[in-house]
């Protein structure tokens, strides 16, 4: 990208001594070559080749800094490209306190392969230190060993046929490797795990195989070795209106207790999960859509909880999803603001489901699927519901509406002036009899003009009271020039937490912009993130 580029005085270009490309080898050679920045060479390569002029074979990732515990550092990650799908790299950092980290790093893409009659994207990378500085314990109160290690990968394929393969790859030696040594893979990678699911399509459904296991020793999950099912999706069922769906499902599942002070009992068992549906819609003009839903679940676990034997749970459903909408339209101008018409639209939506039999097995099934988010509704249908197990609730209901406000302009077309949506569930426990009614979930977003927006999500107890969750947000944008955001994030669950933070970019000119980050901690009356920098932009 460097030698194609016009150079600039104050950017970065490459300075060359010569350059040949020979036709018949199809080969690219450059000797003598400087990298330089604002005309000041930083580096010197006696010669340089590569087959044609292909993209550069190789992929540099560098890092540099200073931590409290690990010291001064260096990372490095390197791949080279040894043929048009195969890349071969490694892992290679330095820490002042910590010592050498070292790892493999493979890449593989034939997507550029016209042959190929699958297509394949994946990567692996690992990497491994003896960590010789001082060691903390994690949340989970255990000190690690002196040896920690982190294998990361993913795979993707796709044949000819629609066969269609995912998997991920992701563990860690204990919980906090990843911040201590590669704090850029957090935003990529989430519970360690080995998860691996082959798709087909098949007799107007989807048969798929998948595969879920622990790959880690601090804490539980429960592992499917696997599960098999098959996903019959929404298809008309004659031509009077009538849609069915359904699944069938065959799994062994598996949990087995982390390496904690009080680890729970483990527990495995075969399980036949089987479900089938009919649904039809009904439509009121334009302005009111409902579609009840009749259907069944019947579950069956060879073992229960506790050294209990077989069980098996059958569980109804019957509800119905009640959508409306009321649209209105005005011919307002306001050059000012950038408005030209607006358009308002409101849409309740009103689901509900009776679950006779939801009550069976409470206490006693193993169950596959945990709430692991406050903030997160669960699935309402029993169709989407991942473990039947985890259903207690014999009646369940939630509304709330979208409310929008829209206009139009000539340079930026449709803008949402204002998007305002609130929902609210409700449960009747089938064990207890008892109603609850979980939090009000509100989302509110401003855009009076397209330099300005305002952003604010609201989780409410039920019964008034502040704000379990805020979060909320200005920004300002000016186009080309800068752009500024000022937030800030309360939490009153679980642990409390009240940040603000402060982030702003400045273009100085088409090559160089600087940026702001500022995060202060109110609780504990102190910055706890600062960065500035400057942006530059190759190509």
């Amino acid at each position: 990208r460097m030698w194609h580029n016009e150079p600039s005085a104050a950017g970065m270009s490459l300075n060359v001594g010569s350059a040949r490309y020979t036709e018949k080898e199809d080969w690219l050679a450059l000797r003598d070559v400087r990298p330089q920045l604002a005309g000041l060479p930083f580096f010197y390569i006696p010669y340089y080749g590569q087959e044609g002029y292909q993209d550069i074979p190789y992929e540099v990732y560098l890092n540099m800094g200073s931590k409290d515990r690990q010291g001064t550092y260096l990372r490095t990650t390197t791949l080279a490209r040894q043929t048009p799908s195969l890349w071969v790299g490694a892992l290679l950092d330095f820490y002042s306190k910590s010592g050498f980290l070292v790892g493999p790093y493979l890449k593989y893409d034939n997507a550029k392969d016209k042959q190929a009659t699958t297509r394949w994207k994946g990567f692996f990378q690992a990497g491994y230190i003896s960590d010789r500085g001082d060691l903390l314990a994690d949340g989970f109160g255990r000190t690690p060993g002196r040896t920690r290690a982190f294998e990361y990968g993913e795979i993707n394929g796709r044949t000819a046929d629609g066969i269609q393969i995912a998997g991920q790859l992701f563990a860690t030696s204990d919980p906090d490797f990843v911040r201590d040594f590669r704090p850029n893979l957090s935003d990529r990678t989430g519970t360690p795990q080995l998860n691996l699911e082959v798709t087909k399509p098949w007799n107007g459904g989807l048969l798929s195989a998948n595969i879920v296991a622990k790959a880690d020793n601090y804490q539980e999950v429960a592992q499917k070795l696997p599960e098999v099912r098959f996903d019959l999706t929404e298809t008309a069922l004659g031509d009077q209106g009538l849609r069915q769906r359904g699944f069938a499902a065959l799994a062994y599942l598996n949990e087995q207790p982390a390496a904690l002070a009080s680890p729970t009992n483990a527990w495995s068992t075969a399980r036949l999960d089987v479900y089938y549906d009919l649904a039809r819609t009904f439509t009121a003009g334009d302005w009111l859509t409902w579609k009840p839903v009749v259907g069944i679940r019947a579950t069956d676990w060879t073992s229960a909880l506790n050294g209990l034997g077989n069980r098996s749970k059958v569980m109804g459903q019957v509800g119905f999803d009640v959508e409306g909408l009321a649209t209105g339209s005005w011919d307002l101008v306001a050059k000012k603001w950038s408005i030209n018409g607006m358009r308002h639209t409101v849409r309740p939506v009103l689901q509900y489901r009776y679950l006779p039999g939801a009550e069976q097995g409470y206490g006693e099934l193993p169950m596959s699927d945990a709430s692991v988010a406050l903030s997160a509704f669960r699935e309402l249908d029993l169709a989407d519901r991942p473990d039947a197990a985890s259903v207690n609730a014999r009646q369940t209901a939630r509304f709330g509406f979208r409310n929008t406000l829209a206009t139009r302009d000539t340079e930026n077309g449709t803008r949402d002036l204002l998007r305002f949506d609130v929902f609210t569930n409700w449960e009747q426990d089938a064990v207890t009899g008892t109603g609850n009614k979980s939090d009000v979930q509100a989302h509110l977003s401003l855009t009076p003009a397209p330099w300005v927006s305002i952003d604010t999500y609201q989780r409410l107890p039920n019964g008034g009271g502040p704000a379990y969750e805020s979060l909320n947000s200005i920004s300002f944008n000016s186009g080309d020039f800068w752009k500024a955001s000022f937030g800030w994030y309360q939490l009153r669950q679980a642990e409390a937490a009240n940040q603000l933070w402060v982030t702003g970019e400045i273009r100085l000119n088409s090559v160089y912009s600087g940026v702001l980050s500022v995060n202060y901690d109110a609780p504990t009356h102190q910055s706890i993130y600062q960065s500035i920098g400057l942006v530059q932009r190759i190509g």
